[in-house]
């Protein structure tokens, strides 16, 4: 996962918040491909303050990328891209793009589970050095987990009362978000298509959520449920060595509910393996 802190309009973030707006279009001049923003992942909005230093006004989950006309853009999502006319988002446009010409096309980030905090928080405050010429936007997980930090402080300061009485965000699990965010980076490769097959049979009643990038770890306020589809005994280990890797990064987990979720027959030794981790073994068609 990778989550940026985007340079944004406060006029814009202004008017998103007094609309009670959970989901927006974040349009922005630049088609270019990001390096490394998927579905998911954070954007933090960074918006002018009464300090020198920009600060966090907020943040939305990625949905979807996609590159728009100024008409589709406004046919598709109206005031969602901030402006309560075409006119008025047309001129916004005009007025920030250094080309000779108006885009044909805008790059629009199509954000979901749009939070707005109580106060900005600085990025300082989590020992990030925010340049000061930041131009358009900054990766800041790349040496700590800066996304966490200001999950935890913002739950501390609390979502924007306004946004409360306007949004269904007034039971806003920050602590789970965190959790899933954590989990989520401590994942190196996707989902094998016999866990896939596997995770479609278990969830099939179960109705849960999978982290962001593997279809195949559940998560829910419970505990996690992670998948064993092989019959080798290195990938059991492999499982187990996660588990408690996890354990160790993520707090969090000593307090919820640990369940491996397998059609495998395990051996005594390795049942007995899970056991000193207290993880629960559930076969897919169980309830």
């Amino acid at each position: 996962m990778a989550s940026i802190a985007y340079i944004s309009d406060e006029k814009m973030i202004e008017f998103h918040r007094l609309h009670g707006h959970d989901e927006i279009n974040f349009w922005r001049l630049s088609t270019r491909q990001f390096s490394d923003f998927k579905t998911n992942d954070f954007l933090f909005f960074l918006v002018k303050t009464h300090k020198k230093e920009k600060g966090i006004a907020g943040f939305g989950k990625l949905a979807r990328i996609e590159n728009l006309s100024l008409n589709q853009m406004w046919n598709r999502y109206d005031i969602k891209n901030g402006y309560a006319s075409k006119e008025e988002l047309k001129k916004v446009i005009e007025s920030a793009n250094k080309q000779e010409s108006f885009p044909r096309k805008l790059n629009c980030l199509y954000l979901e589970q749009v939070v707005f905090f109580e106060a900005p928080l600085f990025l300082s405050e989590f020992g990030f050095d925010l340049h000061y010429n930041l131009e358009s936007f900054t990766y800041i997980d790349q040496d700590d987990d800066v996304t966490s930090k200001i999950l935890a402080s913002a739950s501390t300061i609390g979502i924007d009362l306004w946004t409360m009485s306007t949004t269904k965000h007034q039971s806003f699990d920050f602590e789970h978000e965190i959790l899933v965010h954590q989990l989520s980076t401590l994942v190196a490769t996707e989902a094998t298509p016999a866990e896939k097959k596997l995770a479609k049979s278990f969830n099939k009643n179960r109705q849960l959520k999978c982290i962001p990038n593997h279809e195949a770890i559940f998560v829910d306020k419970n505990g996690i449920y992670v998948p064993l589809a092989s019959n080798k005994r290195k990938d059991t280990l492999s499982v187990f060595g996660w588990l408690a890797y996890c354990l160790k990064k993520v707090p969090a987990l000593s307090k919820m509910k640990l369940s491996l979720y397998t059609d495998r027959k395990l051996s005594e030794e390795d049942q007995e393996l899970f056991t000193l981790l207290a993880v629960d073994l559930i076969h897919p068609d169980e309830p």
